[in-house]
C-alpha cells in the first residue's frame, strides 16, 4: 500500500511539473507579443493552471485579472501574484457572491 502512496505522490508531482513546463512555454511563445500594460484576464487564475499562467503574465509585465468562485483564494492567488501592475478591486459579477474577480 504504501508503494501505491509514493507512487501517486510522484504522479502528481510529474502532472504538475508538466503543466508548469506547458504553461512557461506557452508564456514563451508569447513574447513575441508585447505583454507589458496590456491586461491579461485569466478565468480560473487562484489555482493550478491558471495561478502559473497569472504569475507570468505579471512576470511579463502585464495587468493581470484573475476570476475565482471563492473569494478567500482570489485574495490568496491576488497576493501570491503581488507585483505592481496587480492591483486588487472588485469586477461586476453575474449574481452578487456568487463569483468574484480581482485584477
Amino acid at each position: 500500500m504504501s508503494n501505491s502512496r509514493g507512487s501517486n505522490w510522484l504522479g502528481k508531482f510529474v502532472v504538475g511539473y508538466g503543466a508548469y513546463c506547458l504553461a512557461r512555454q506557452a508564456v514563451r511563445r508569447m513574447r513575441r507579443f508585447e505583454l507589458r500594460g496590456r491586461l491579461v484576464l485569466v478565468t480560473g487564475g487562484s489555482r493550478g493552471l491558471g495561478l502559473v499562467m497569472a504569475r507570468e503574465f505579471a512576470a511579463e509585465g502585464a495587468r493581470v485579472a484573475i476570476c475565482a468562485r471563492d473569494g478567500d483564494e482570489l485574495e490568496r492567488a491576488r497576493q501570491m501574484i503581488a507585483t505592481p501592475a496587480a492591483m486588487s478591486g472588485p469586477a461586476s459579477a453575474t449574481s452578487p457572491g456568487s463569483r468574484r474577480c480581482r485584477t
